[in-house]
């Protein structure tokens, strides 16, 4: 089955195979619409400490936290 899902944070803009730009979409933001909508799947987004303050990434790991009810690594 399926342990957890991987959602690595993309600090770049990427053309896609047809050309258009992919901007792209914060993994805590994807992650919690999927733990929305699963109760038993890991949850586990990569976040640039280059880009993010510790704190602030600290504050949505936890937030994601308690969405997901403990489904979280990093």
């Amino acid at each position: 089955g399926l342990d957890y899902i991987f959602m690595p944070d993309r600090v770049f803009l990427h053309l896609g195979f047809t050309g258009i730009v992919n901007f792209p979409i914060d993994p805590i933001v994807q992650l919690s619409a999927i733990a929305a909508h699963t109760k038993h799947i890991g949850l586990i987004p990569t976040l640039s400490t280059s880009f993010n303050e510790p704190y602030t990434i600290a504050r949505q790991l936890r937030a994601l936290d308690l969405i997901s009810k403990g489904r979280v690594g990093w």
